[in-house]
């Protein structure tokens, strides 16, 4: 099964899945990030049933086209030109500049979550009052304790219809092809490079 090299990534999701939720059908979800991992989480949401409410946020234009072209029908906007308001954003991008963007973006009781890993000395300059204000939540999530297991049933029930490789972006590469595989990460052309033995 080519798709069981997503089954870590997709047991982090399950991790911030139970950290963020409730996340219900009808709320707004801005997905910071059209790389491998926002594409996992803009399926996730899809998976549970969210269709017409989720924005996906990404500066690439290839990797916009990637999201855009992934069948979820879902918008997928450059972050300067998104204005609305949502109730949950997940950071996938680790840019303290996106989430900062974020925060901004979020309506009452909103929730950020920080799925994206950020530079260790990365600062956020954050507003307290619009926090207080707004009543907003932060979340942040860190890897997959104990969720290897809700992982490989994702990796189960979104293999056929979510999982597809060239939807992804993913392209497999021989160990020798690997300067080629970090150039077409580095150019955004692929979301995930993988190998093969």
């Amino acid at each position: 099964m080519q798709q069981a090299v997503l089954s870590e990534p997709l047991s982090c999701l399950a991790h911030g899945w139970d950290r963020l939720n409730p996340v219900n059908v009808g709320n707004k979800v801005l997905v910071i990030g059209a790389g491998i991992i926002g594409l996992l989480w803009a399926c996730l949401l899809h998976l549970h049933g969210l269709r017409k409410t989720v924005t996906i946020s990404e500066p690439q234009e290839k990797r916009r086209e990637l999201a855009a072209h992934f069948g979820l029908d879902y918008q997928v906007e450059n972050p300067t030109e998104i204005k609305e308001e949502f109730d949950i954003a997940v950071d996938c991008s680790g840019s303290a500049p996106a989430m900062e963007a974020a925060i901004s973006l979020l309506g009452h009781g909103g929730r950020l979550c920080i799925f994206g890993v950020a530079n260790p000395k990365t600062k956020l300059a954050i507003e307290p009052f619009q926090i207080y204000k707004k009543e907003l939540t932060i979340v942040g999530v860190n890897i997959n304790p104990y969720t290897f297991l809700k992982g490989l049933a994702l990796l189960q029930s979104m293999s056929e219809k979510y999982l597809d490789y060239n939807k992804l972006g993913i392209k497999v590469f021989s160990l020798s092809q690997y300067k080629e595989a970090l150039d077409a990460l580095k150019k955004g052309d692929i979301s995930k490079a993988v190998f093969k033995l």
